[in-house]
Order: C-alpha cells, then structure tokens, then sequence
C-alpha cells in the first residue's frame, strides 16, 4: 500500500466527492479487520492510545497530502461534537 506514492494533485482529485457504496463497505472490511486484531491482543495491551497511534502512523507513512486530508477531516469532525 505504501509503495504507491502519486502527487498530491492526484491525492487530493481522488479524495474528493462522495464515497460509493461499494468502497464504504471495503471500508467496512478493513475497520473490521483493524477490530479483529485488536480483539486479538491482551486487554493491557490496547487502549484508545494505541489505536489512535496506529491511526497517526498508518496515515503518516502515505505521505504529506493525506496527512493534510485527515487533519482537514479531523477537525471538521471535532466540530461537530462541539
């Protein structure tokens, strides 16, 4: 997943609109998966800490413009629970 690096104008280009049902379900998939390991581990050794680390580098490694995509989403989505 990784190795595929592309510009951010193509990151941001296939960011943007509305998700499809088809990849909101592979959505579905992965998040459930990423559960199914957690539930895996020891209690002792997963908390919101961890998960939240394991957000921030698994976003950090895809490179600078998805950093900026989430962090533009995370703090539209901290508004909201305002």
């Amino acid at each position: 997943m990784t190795k595929e690096m592309h510009d951010d104008d193509r990151i941001y280009r296939d960011m943007a609109g509305l998700v499809s049902k088809p990849d909101l379900l592979k959505v579905r998939k992965v998040t459930q998966a990423w559960a199914d390991a957690l539930d895996k581990m020891s209690a002792e050794d997963t908390n919101l800490r961890i998960v939240f680390l394991a957000c921030v580098n698994t976003i950090g490694v895809m490179g600078p413009a998805y950093c900026r995509l989430a962090a533009t989403n995370l703090l539209l989505r901290a508004k909201d629970y305002d």
